[in-house]
C-alpha cells in the first residue's frame, strides 16, 4: 500500500477522533467489532450486530464475553446480519428479531429467536419471511422496528435490482408490515391489490433503505435510504406511499411522478456525502440532552463520517453535531438520554473486501457534561403530602464542576439546603401550597428549576392488605400465582375494587424486569413462564397500590421465593464441554435452577480434547439431537455420549517461518532477516509487527513451509485469513492465490488428501501497510474450522553445517506406510539400509537425493511390529533415525 494510503488508515483508525459540541464527551465502550447495527433491549441491555452473525450484548457498560446468538450467513460484501429488534412485550414472551442474508440461498429473511436471559435458546428460530432472490449481493437494508401498533416494520433494498422497488410482486426496494408471528394485518395498503406475502408491502420506491428510526409518542417513521449516483434522502414514510426509485432520485424536478408519491423530508446530492446512515429520534425516558435536541433526529453519513441533527417537523438541518466518527453504521438513543454511536472503521470505501469483514469497528457513548453554564435534566415535581409525613424534593443538573445548589422556598433560600435533594421531615398544614426551587450554579452562571408545589391535606392515605399470596409462599416455574388484597381508608372505610392495582416485577440480582403490567382489582392471577431468566437468583415481588377519593396512593409488597433445584450435566468422556442455555461448562458441572424452567443443554457435534477428536452421538435417555430441553426438576442429570474419531494426530511442532524485509515488488529474493519456528499461524500483529527489533512496522513478508499431516482421508478446506496477501500450496497445488492489498478477509481452498500421509505445505503472506493480520484454520469431516494445531504441522529443516542431511520419519509408529523425508543442499545417489534391533537387515536399497526436500514412502505393513533403524550411507557421515511398525 502507499504511504497516503496507511496515513488514510491511521487517521481513521483514531489518530483523529470525533468532534462533538462543546459539553459533551464521548468514551469507547467496546471495540474491535464488525458491527451492522444495534438495538436496546426493553431490560436495558444493547444488544449489537456483527455482519458474520454474531449477536453481542452491553450490559452495565460491559460486553460480555459469550455471544447471545450465533448465525451462519452469507458474509459476502453487503450481506450478512444486518437488523435486530425486540418484541413490544419482550418482558413477558422473550421474542427477539433478526434479518440476515440466508448462505447458499440468495434471500434474506426475517426470524425470531427466544431469549433465555443472556442467550438464544438454541433451536428457537421461527422463520416468519424471507425475501424474493437477490440480483446482487448488494442493496441488503435490513432494518426493523416495531411501531406504536406492535407491528414489525422491515426495510429492504432492491437487491442490485432497482425495478423491483416499484413492482407489487416484489418484498425487495420496500418498507413492509406484518404481525409479530410472521403473519399480514389485513389493513396493509396493498392487502387487495397484491397477493400471498406481497400483501406485506406498506410503502415502496426505495433503493437502499439501511436505517430508519420511530419516534416515541409521535409515531413519525423516517427512512434513510442510501442513494444512487445524486442524492441521499431521508423519507418520512407513510401508508402506501411511494418514495420515486427508481424513477426519481432526491426531489422530483422534470420527472412524472408514480400514485401517491412523497418528495424527501430532506435530501442532500453527493457533493455533501455519499451514504445517508444510522437514525434516532432524541426522546429519551430521561432527556440530559440540552433542550435544542429534544424531539430532533440525528443521523450519520458513512463516507464523511459526520453526524448532522434534523427538525422533523420543518425538513432543515439545524447542526452539525459531530465529525470524524470514523465510519458511522448506527446511532441509538438509550433511555438515559445517552447517544450510542457504532463506527465500522475500515480501510477503503466501499470494496467488496472492506464491506465484508471488518474488526476494527468500535461503540461509543457520547453524552452530556454540561461542561458549561448548568442545565437542569431533571425538575423537583410537586407533591401532594398527608399532614405529618415527609416531603423530598430532587433535581438533576449537569455542567462544568464544581456545581453547587441552593434551594428555596417561595423564593427565599433555605439555610443549609444545599444539596440535590432536599427533605422536609414533617410537613405542617401551613406549609400547604409552599413553592420549592433550586438554583444550581457553578463559575460560568446558574439556572433556576421549574416550581415544584407542596400540597398539605388532612387526608389520610389508604391502608392497603394482601391475603394473597401468603407470606412465605413459594413457587414452582409454570405455577399460577393468585393474588387477592383489600384496603381501607382512615376517612372513606373499605375502598372499591377498582382503586386497587396490581403489579409484579421479577428481581434478578439487583435489578429488575416487569412481570405484570398495571392490573385493577381485588384479586387476579399470574401463570409464571417456563422460559425466561435461567438465573436461580431470581423471585417476584407482588405490588398492591391503593388509591383513595383524595389521590393518595399507598403501595404495600409481598415476596415469593422460587423452589429450587439441581441437575448434573456430564459427558462420556469426562472432561468434555456441553453447552447450558448459551454458557459453556466443563463437565461435570453441577447446576442450580428454579425448578420447573426450561433450561437447554447443548452439545457440540465435534470437540476436541487433548490429541483426541469426539463425535457428539446421543444422549444417555436415546435422544439423538445435540439440543436437549427439559424443565429443571424432570431429571437428576444430563449425560452426552461422545465416542472418540480415529484420527491420525501427528507429533508436529509447526512450520518453519522465514521473515523478509522486503515489499511485495521485492519479493522473496535474499536471506531472511528472521528464521524461527512458529508452532501455529494465528497472528494479529495489528499496528506492528512480528519483532519490532529486527522487523519493521510495514512492508514485510514471511514464508511458512513444512509438512502437513492430514488426519482422515477425504477433503480439506484450508481457510487463509489475511491483511494484505496471501498465497497457500498444499501438496504443491497453489489452493488459495489473493495476493492482493486488502483489509481482513478470510481466503478458502479446498483439496483431497489421505488419511496418515504427509504433505507439503507453504503459505506466503505480505504486508503493505496498517493492520497485519495472517492466520490459518482447516476443517474436514468430523473436524470443526479451527487453526491448524501444530501436531499436524511438521517444520522444514535443513542440515547443521557439516552434515549432509536432514532426515525425518512420518508417521511413527506407522501402520502401513511411513514416508521418509529427506532434505539436502545438493544432488547425491544416496545408498540405505533399514535394520530390525538384532541387526537383521530388513531393506536395502537407494534414493536418488535432490537439493531441497525429497519424499520417499517405505512400505511397512508386512513388517512385524517392533522397532527398526533407517540408515544412510553418506560420503561423510551415517545418518540414522528410528522407524516403530505398531
Amino acid at each position: 500500500m502507499s504511504k497516503l494510503i496507511t496515513a488514510v488508515f491511521l487517521l481513521i483508525s483514531g489518530i483523529a477522533l470525533a468532534q462533538y459540541p462543546a459539553g459533551f464527551a464521548a468514551v469507547q465502550v467496546a471495540g474491535g467489532l464488525d458491527p451492522t447495527g444495534m438495538a436496546v433491549a426493553p431490560d436495558g441491555r444493547l444488544f449489537l450486530l456483527e455482519k458474520s452473525g454474531r449477536v453481542l450484548i452491553i450490559r452495565d457498560g460491559i460486553l460480555l464475553p459469550d455471544p447471545f446468538l450465533t448465525i451462519d450467513v452469507d458474509n459476502y460484501n453487503e450481506r450478512g446480519l444486518t437488523g435486530i429488534a425486540f418484541d413490544p412485550d419482550f418482558d413477558y414472551n422473550h421474542y427477539v428479531y433478526v434479518f440476515y442474508t440466508i448462505p447458499g440461498v440468495n434471500r434474506n429473511r426475517v426470524s425470531r429467536f427466544i431469549a433465555n436471559g443472556d442467550y438464544a435458546i438454541p433451536g428457537s428460530e421461527q422463520v416468519l419471511l424471507e425475501t424474493d432472490p437477490l440480483a446482487g449481493t448488494i442493496h441488503n437494508a435490513g432494518g426493523l422496528l416495531f411501531g406504536p401498533d406492535k407491528k414489525l416494520y422491515i426495510a429492504t433494498g432492491d437487491g442490485a435490482d432497482a425495478g423491483t422497488a416499484q413492482r407489487l410482486n416484489s418484498l425487495l426496494g420496500k418498507v413492509l408490515r406484518i404481525n409479530s408471528d410472521g403473519s399480514i394485518p389485513t389493513d396493509n395498503p396493498f392487502y387487495d391489490q397484491a397477493s400471498g406475502p406481497f400483501r406485506a408491502i406498506w410503502a415502496l420506491g426505495f433503493r437502499n433503505p439501511f436505517s430508519f428510526a420511530i419516534q416515541p409518542g409521535t409515531g413519525r417513521m423516517v427512512v434513510g435510504d442510501v442513494g444512487g449516483d445524486q442524492f441521499e434522502e431521508l423519507n418520512l414514510i407513510e401508508r402506501g406511499g411511494n418514495y420515486g426509485w427508481p424513477l426519481i432520485e432526491g426531489p422530483r424536478t422534470w420527472q412524472s411522478a408514480p400514485a401517491n408519491y412523497t418528495d424527501p423530508l430532506y435530501a442532500y446530492s453527493h457533493n455533501l456525502g455519499c451514504s445517508v446512515i444510522g437514525a434516532a429520534f432524541y426522546n429519551p425516558a430521561t432527556a440530559t440532552f440540552p433542550q435544542r435536541y429534544h424531539g430532533k433526529f440525528f443521523f450519520a453519513d458513512y463516507c464523511e463520517s459526520y453526524i448532522k441533527v434534523l427538525n422533523p417537523q420543518t425538513g432543515l438541518i439545524e447542526e452539525t453535531f459531530a465529525t470524524a466518527t470514523n465510519r458511522p453504521v448506527a446511532l441509538q438513543v438509550t433511555p438515559d438520554g445517552s447517544l450510542y454511536v457504532l463506527s465500522r472503521a475500515g480501510m477503503g470505501g466501499g470494496s467488496v473486501q472492506d464491506n465484508t469483514s471488518s474488526n476494527n469497528g468500535a461503540l461509543w457513548r457520547v453524552f452530556y457534561t454540561g461542561s458549561g453554564a448548568p442545565f437542569i435534566f431533571l425538575h423537583p415535581e410537586s407533591v401532594t403530602i398527608p399532614l405529618g409525613e415527609s416531603a423530598q424534593f430532587s433535581v438533576a443538573a449537569l455542567g462544568q464542576a464544581p456545581l453547587t445548589y441552593q434551594w428555596l422556598q417561595n423564593q427565599v433560600p433555605i439555610p443549609g439546603a444545599t444539596e440535590p435533594t432536599f427533605s422536609m421531615p414533617t410537613v405542617l398544614i401551613t406549609d400547604n401550597g409552599t413553592e420549592f426551587t433550586c438554583r444550581v450554579s457553578n463559575s460560568l452562571g446558574s439556572v433556576l428549576s421549574q416550581p415544584a408545589i407542596l400540597s398539605v391535606t388532612n387526608n389520610q392515605r389508604p391502608l392497603p392488605l394482601i391475603a394473597l399470596p401468603t407470606t412465605g409462599a413459594r413457587y414452582t416455574a409454570g405455577d399460577t400465582i393468585f393474588f387477592a388484597g383489600t384496603a381501607t381508608d382512615p376517612e372513606d372505610g373499605v375502598l372499591p375494587a377498582d382503586e386497587l392495582v396490581w403489579h409484579i416485577d421479577l428481581h434478578h440480582d439487583d435489578h429488575t424486569h416487569p412481570a405484570l403490567q398495571q392490573t385493577p382489582g381485588a384479586e387476579g392471577f399470574f401463570v409464571v413462564p417456563r422460559v425466561g431468566e435461567t438465573s436461580d437468583n431470581v423471585w417476584y415481588r407482588i405490588h398492591l397500590t391503593a388509591t383513595d377519593v383524595g389521590g393518595l396512593k399507598k403501595t404495600v409488597s409481598r415476596d415469593v421465593l422460587p423452589e429450587t433445584t439441581s441437575f448434573l450435566v456430564q459427558a462420556v468422556p469426562a472432561g468434555l464441554p456441553l453447552n447450558v442455555d448459551g454458557k459453556n461448562l466443563t463437565t461435570p458441572a453441577q447446576v442450580i435452577s428454579v425448578k420447573g424452567i426450561l433450561r437447554v443443554v447443548s452439545a457440540q457435534a465435534y470437540v476436541t480434547s487433548g490429541n483426541t477428536t469426539y463425535r457428539f452421538v446421543r444422549w444417555s435417555d436415546g435422544w439423538e439431537d445435540p439440543v436437549y430441553p427439559f424443565f429443571a426438576g424432570d431429571q437428576a442429570s444430563v449425560t452426552a455420549i461422545y465416542e472418540a474419531l480415529d484420527f491420525a494426530i501427528g507429533r508436529g511442532t509447526g512450520l518453519q517461518g522465514q521473515y523478509f524485509e522486503r515489499t511485495v515488488a521485492q519479493g522473496f529474493d535474499g536471506q531472511p532477516v528472521l528464521s524461527r519456528l512458529d508452532s501455529v499461524i494465528d497472528f494479529d500483529w495489528y499496528l506492528g509487527s512480528p519483532e519490532p527489533a529486527r522487523i519493521r512496522a510495514d512492508n514485510f513478508l514471511v514464508r511458512w513451509e513444512g509438512d502437513f499431516l492430514a488426519p482422515i482421508s477425504g477433503p480439506f478446506q484450508f481457510f487463509a485469513s489475511s491483511d494484505d496477501g496471501v498465497r497457500l500450496w498444499v501438496n504443491d497445488e497453489l489452493i488459495i492465490d489473493a495476493w492482493v492489498p486488502r483489509a481482513e478477509t478470510e481466503s478458502v481452498g479446498t483439496i483431497n488428501l489421505e488419511k496418515g500421509k504427509l504433505y507439503p505445505i507453504k503459505m506466503e503472506y505480505f504486508e503493505a501497510g496498517g493492520h497485519a493480520v495472517a492466520r490459518l484454520r482447516y476443517s474436514a469431516t468430523g473436524i470443526p474450522k479451527q487453526i491448524i494445531p501444530k501436531t499436524q504441522l511438521y517444520p522444514t529443516e535443513w542440515p547443521d553445517p557439516g552434515q549432509r542431511y536432514a532426515l525425518f520419519a512420518y508417521p511413527v509408529p506407522a501402520n502401513e506406510e511411513v514416508t521418509i523425508k529427506i532434505n539436502s543442499w545438493q544432488p547425491e545417489l544416496v545408498p540405505f539400509s533399514v535394520f530390525d534391533m538384532s541387526g537383521k537387515t530388513i531393506l536395502r536399497g537407494q534414493w536418488s537425493v535432490l537439493p531441497g526436500s525429497n519424499r520417499f514412502p517405505v512400505t511397512v505393513s508386512g513388517w512385524p511390529a517392533g522397532v527398526y533403524q533407517l540408515r544412510l550411507e553418506g560420503k561423510i557421515i551415517n545418518d540414522v533415525i528410528q522407524l516403530i511398525r505398531s
